[in-house]
Order: structure tokens, then sequence, then C-alpha cells
């Protein structure tokens, strides 16, 4: 918490995740029979669009704050260990997206039980959902920035996790049907069963059971065998990558002495490379060109060709056309047999 005090990021993302809240909560809409399914909804909304996004921004802080400053070596022969570092830091980013949640709980609980009788239900539900739903799915996202801190240091890369776990599982939402994307309907029985035990944040098994049933069961003992799968599958998952990542040995990182061998090989490489790069541009690679002999067309598509160039060939440009492809593609497909009320698919005439 005294670190993450001091960043001005921590405060920008907890700005912007409690509008988002806010802006969700706004309207809570007609409560309908089943309060504790719109209750289920709400809280399954804000934790798959905020929680991998919020952890995506505040992982690099958490553990790749030591190479991003030039520390690492400083840290490396403090007293405290590489592994107990990694758990102190995984145990505070878990304890700084649980406290999120918790407000995000409250906000939904209150807003909820405006207007019932009997908001008993409403705040029982909350707790088990924490329980049983929230905590298993957030110690999953942090075991999974904990592990690929261990091989790569790069922000970058904890930053299109981040990203991929959220479209991924709204992709995953959509081609399932979930009553969470508008407009969406199940592409493939066989995807829908394997959800009922791969679902991140449980959701598919506890609507399956509600389908089934026609109401929430009344407590922990009352849900199906398929919701306890899953959770145990996540917590075992969330222990794997865990033990993986505190495990010594296993970091794909360099140690102190090879950080210093392989920075001298690096260093020894780049003016290895700037020699022959001197030296090619002394062989005429770069002619000079008086400014009388410029014409604008030439140059202006020469330019426009480079930054098409460097633009399609960056691997997060690919990443984030081939996401925007399977995102439209999955809202068109799923909302084919879709219509309106009063609406129909087929014309008279």
């Amino acid at each position: 918490w005294w670190f993450y005090r001091l960043q001005p990021q921590f405060w920008l993302c907890l700005l912007l995740a409690l509008a988002f809240a806010a802006l969700v909560n706004l309207n809570p809409g007609s409560i309908d029979a089943q309060p504790e399914k719109a209750l289920l909804l709400r809280h399954s909304m804000l934790l798959m669009s905020i929680q991998p996004l919020l952890l995506a921004v505040l992982a690099p802080l958490a553990f790749c704050r030591d190479g991003q400053h030039g520390i690492s070596a400083l840290i490396d022969v403090s007293a405290q260990s590489l592994r107990q570092r990694l758990a102190v830091r995984a145990t505070g980013l878990w304890l700084t997206a649980m406290a999120m949640q918790l407000i995000f709980l409250v906000m939904v609980a209150l807003v909820m039980s405006k207007g019932l009788a009997d908001s008993s239900c409403i705040w029982r539900w909350s707790l088990i959902l924490l329980l049983v739903q929230q905590v298993p799915a957030i110690t999953l996202l942090v075991a999974l920035f904990l592990w690929l801190s261990r091989h790569s240091q790069s922000p970058l890369a904890l930053y299109l996790q981040g990203a991929g776990i959220w479209l991924g599982y709204m992709l995953l939402a959509a081609a399932t049907g979930s009553p969470l994307m508008a407009n969406s309907q199940s592409i493939s029985p066989l995807l829908s069963q394997l959800m009922l035990y791969l679902d991140l944040y449980a959701l598919s098994p506890l609507l399956a059971q509600l389908q089934q049933q026609g109401a929430m069961p009344a407590g922990l003992l009352q849900l199906e065998m398929t919701f306890w799968l899953n959770r145990l599958l996540v917590v075992s998952i969330a222990a794997w990558l865990c033990w993986r990542a505190l495990r010594p040995g296993t970091s794909a990182l360099p140690q102190p002495e090879q950080r210093r061998r392989t920075l001298s090989m690096r260093s020894a490489a780049q003016s290895a490379a700037a020699n022959v790069l001197l030296q090619n541009q002394t062989q005429g690679q770069y002619q000079p060109c008086p400014p009388g002999a410029l014409t604008f067309w030439p140059v202006f598509r020469g330019l426009i060709q480079l930054q098409w160039q460097q633009l399609c060939w960056q691997r997060s440009t690919l990443l984030a056309l081939l996401a925007l492809c399977g995102l439209i593609f999955s809202e068109v497909y799923t909302g084919l047999g879709y219509a309106e009320h009063f609406s129909q698919l087929l014309p008279n005439s």
C-alpha cells in the first residue's frame, strides 16, 4: 500500500474503475422475480470487464519496476530472497484487486437492494459470490500475471495478456450465448458444455443450474457438482502457476552474473552493428540529393509506403487487427438469428 499510494497510475486506475462501475450501476433497471439472477449478472459484468484490465495496469508496477528503473542488481543483493519478494508483491496485488472488488460488491448490493422489502438475500448472495466466484477468479488472474512476469520483464507483455483475457472471455461469452452479451446465441453445444468447466468466472454453471431449476440455489450446499469442479480447476491452475513462478531456477530471466555477461555481449554486438552500419553508409547506401531535385509526389508516396510498412509489421498491430476481426465475427455470427421485438427475420414479400 505504501508503494501503490505514491503511484499516480494507481489512483488513475482507481478513479476510472469506480467511474465505470458507477455508470454500470447508475440505472439498475427493473428487478424481476429473480433478483439473485440480476445480482449475478451485475457482479459478473463488473468482474469480467474491470479486473483483467485493472490487474494488467497494476502488474507492471508490482513485478517489473526493478528492471524498469535499473535497480535489479541492487535488489538482488538484499536480505529478502526472490521468492519472498515475489510472494509479497503478488499478495499486495491480490489485496488491491480484492479491495476494489469489495467496493464494487457494496456498490452493487446497495443499488440492487433499493426498493426491496427484504434485502437480506441480496447481501447474502453478494457474500457467496465473493467467496466462490470472485476470489478464485482474481487469484487465477494474479497467478497468470505473476507467472508471465517471471518469463518477461516487459510491461507490454503484461498489457497484452490482460487485454487478451478481457477480449477472449467476451468472445467466448458471445459464442456461448451468455446474457452478458446482448443479442448473442450459442454457436456450438460442445463449446457451451466445455464452458461449464472452463469458465473463469463460473457464470456458465450458475446460469445452467438456474435454467434447470428455475431459481437460484438457497446456499452453497445446493450448488451442483459442475460448479465445484469448475472452481476446483481454477484454484488448481492458480496454485500450479504460483508454484511454477516461485520455484527457484525456473525463471527465464537472467541471474545477476548472467545479466552482466548478457549486457557486455549486447554492448559488443551493438558496437559491431554500428560499425557495419557506418561502413554501409560510407559505401553510398544514402546518396546526397540536392533540394532542387526533389519532387513532391515521389517523396510523399515513399513516406506513406514507409509508414504503412512500419505499421503493418508491428506485432501489436497485427494482434489488434486479429482481435478486432474475431470480435466482429463473433458479434455478427451470433446475431444472425436474432430479431428485435415486433420484428421478423424473413420478410412477408
